[in-house]
């Protein structure tokens, strides 16, 4: 199993004419604590939604618990 329960590589949302996440990487450990913190509109919702497979990504991958999302 990986060290990493969540990576993220080059991931972006586009709504129409709004980029609402832009070419987000990161790599969360195993036991790590993370918090997102920004400004409305940041894009920190749509990142959980993502995540969640609430929402597609328009570009990029999401590897969760080692697994590839196909669908992103």
């Amino acid at each position: 199993m990986s060290e990493y329960i969540l990576r993220t590589s080059g991931l972006s949302k586009k709504y129409k004419h709004t980029t609402a996440l832009n070419n987000v990487n990161l790599s969360i450990k195993k036991g790590a604590i993370y918090g997102f913190i920004g400004q409305n509109g940041a894009g920190k919702s749509t990142f959980i939604k993502l995540v969640a497979g609430l929402a597609f990504a328009s570009e990029g991958s999401i590897e969760l618990f080692g697994e590839i999302d196909p669908k992103n």
